[in-house]
């Protein structure tokens, strides 16, 4: 399948591979490695769980992070799908989210991508544009950026906050005091900052997903 992007005819090696890790037969493999990213991180997940009727139609979510802002609506969509098609997904999502009363997102390219070539080494995005990633939708007042995925500093579970915004995750619940990695937090000691998008963990889950699913799919 060809699509059109910037000007350019590109093909996607994400269409039309479908992919089986963890017992489940995914639609691509994109789809596939942010399944593997979100269980290396501990991140629980549901794929395509129920229909939603919107006012453009039926919509499927790709994944429910069922543990993150009550549940977590996430749509997976390749870099190079025309944009015209990818603005329909978006509204549909939006609806969905105003119906089910829960935030949504889109996660845009892989989770590499996503997760460390858009990110400046420093827990901030890059100055060049995302294409609609790191955006979250909210039904009561709409759209928030930028979202990273990120970990608690005193218990590093992961999370997806505002600007990556590792305190925000836990907020003291985890009860954990002490910050083992300090160098990999920065602005610590605020209780709302401690940012950690470009912390190990998350980067080490991203640039394995591939090859996780490589070695599942076997």
């Amino acid at each position: 399948m060809h699509t059109a992007y910037s000007g350019k005819t590109v093909r996607s090696p994400y269409y039309g591979q479908p992919t089986t890790i963890f017992g489940t037969t995914f639609r691509s493999k994109l789809e596939a490695e942010w399944a593997a990213f979100f269980t290396t991180l501990g991140i629980r997940w549901e794929y395509e769980p129920h229909k939603v009727n919107t006012m453009y139609g039926g919509y499927v979510p790709d994944f429910v992070l069922t543990d993150l802002h009550g549940g977590l609506i996430c749509e997976v969509k390749p870099y190079g799908r025309e944009e015209e098609e990818f603005r329909v997904t978006e509204e549909k999502m939006r609806d969905a989210c105003e119906t089910l009363k829960r935030p949504g997102t889109i996660l845009r390219g892989n989770p590499y991508r996503f997760c460390v070539e858009d990110l400046d080494g420093q827990n901030m995005m890059r100055s060049d544009g995302v294409g609609g990633s790191h955006e979250m939708v909210f039904n009561d007042y709409g759209w928030d950026s930028s979202y990273l995925f990120c970990v608690c500093p005193h218990c590093w579970k992961a999370g997806y906050e505002f600007d990556g915004r590792g305190e925000r995750i836990c907020r003291g619940a985890c009860g954990h005091k002490t910050v083992i990695d300090t160098a990999n937090f920065s602005s610590l000691g605020h209780g709302d900052k401690g940012y950690s998008a470009s912390h190990p963990r998350i980067r080490i889950a991203a640039a394995n997903a591939a090859e996780i699913v490589r070695q599942e799919s076997r």
